[in-house]
């Protein structure tokens, strides 16, 4: 008998959340979480969605995503409609933008859809307590396909930049990919892009929309790369900071990314990854990351050796008799700093289903 998905995404966590630590269960958070996830449809459960915990406020943000290569581009305008058609009837104006990016996304050219791998739709905490619709949106590159470009392309080539014109619609123009084209003219032989997305703003008279772009490379060439561009004497205290873990990450790929104001860095974020497969060889790399000042000033002394045990449990798994296999994991955490700011940091718990 074919095994069956759960009723939602949301019943899908509520299977494994006796894995987390009490506290992360108990955020104020997840009651709007699971709120707003229990409208997804059932099916979206089958792919990877996560959940981002904020250490400076412990609010929870959501991410939904939906394969784009091969056939599945010409799925994604009618998943996104039948998650729409089950929100209350005044946020779906709010899922505007997202059915228009659907949409161009089922008519991009093939040489485009081949080049992304994912869509992530990203929901901020106060979104999903008024149910409104994403604001921001990814796509995931294909590895394979970025690696096999010419060394000058894995950062910026014209294919990404017709993908830019996808995220942006009628309102691209080249200015908007300054960063990009910065970051291609300095990029070390780890860097490539991860992947590239947009913050749509307001949609209205205001906040126009940008681009929020990956890259992904060794904490090495990162931090040689950040050398390179104006800073702030808070933000070099900072990336020198991180420079203690360049030893322990070695040729580990993380993901960086940078909002550039005339070549000045203002915005750093740094997603710091472990692999899955290796969580015994791992450990030393957990401990010095673990044992970092500005991390063990970001959480009770408690929570956060709660967090690192969860990162060496690896992937969890459960099934009810008749389901699909439901999993769980501590995918990275992110640090970010804005000028002027103390850093940030943020847990993502990923979680998926197997059939």
């Amino acid at each position: 008998m074919k095994a069956r998905l759960y009723e939602s995404p949301s019943e899908l966590v509520r299977l494994l959340e006796p894995g987390l630590p009490a506290w992360l269960r108990s955020l104020e958070g997840f009651a709007p979480f699971h709120d707003y996830y229990r409208r997804i449809p059932p099916d979206l459960g089958r792919f990877e969605f996560a959940s981002e915990i904020h250490f400076s406020d412990l609010r929870v943000d959501g991410f939904l995503c939906h394969p784009v290569w091969g056939a599945h581009a010409e799925q994604v305008e009618a998943s996104v409609d039948r998650v729409v058609a089950r929100m209350p009837p005044a946020s779906r104006p709010s899922w505007t933008h997202a059915q228009r990016l659907a949409e161009r996304i089922g008519l991009m050219a093939p040489e485009l859809k081949v080049l992304v791998s994912s869509f992530w739709l990203a929901l901020d905490a106060a979104s999903i307590r008024a149910h409104r619709g994403p604001g921001v949106f990814y796509f995931t590159l294909r590895d394979h396909q970025v690696t096999a470009l010419p060394a000058a392309e894995r950062v910026f080539s014209r294919r990404v930049e017709r993908l830019c014109e996808v995220l942006l619609g009628g309102r691209y123009s080249p200015a908007r990919t300054a960063t990009l084209q910065v970051v291609a003219s300095r990029a070390r032989p780890s860097h490539r892009l991860a992947h590239v997305g947009v913050d749509v703003g307001d949609g209205g008279g205001g906040r126009p929309p940008r681009l929020k772009t990956y890259f992904f490379g060794t904490l090495s060439d990162h931090l040689a790369l950040c050398r390179d561009l104006r800073a702030g004497a808070g933000m070099k205290a900072f990336l020198q900071e991180l420079s203690a873990l360049e030893r322990w990450f070695g040729d580990e790929r993380l993901t960086l990314v940078l909002d550039l104001e005339a070549e000045r860095m203002v915005r750093v974020d740094l997603e710091l990854y472990f692999d899955l497969d290796r969580s015994r060889e791992n450990r030393a790399l957990r401990e010095a990351l673990f044992g970092l000042p500005m991390l063990r000033r970001a959480l009770p002394e408690a929570r956060l050796d709660s967090v690192r045990k969860l990162f060496a449990r690896g992937k969890q798994a459960r099934q009810m008799e008749g389901y699909v296999t439901a999993y769980q994991y501590a995918s990275h955490l992110k640090v970010s700093r804005l000028e002027g700011q103390p850093p940030q940091w943020k847990l993502y718990l990923c979680y998926g289903a197997i059939a």
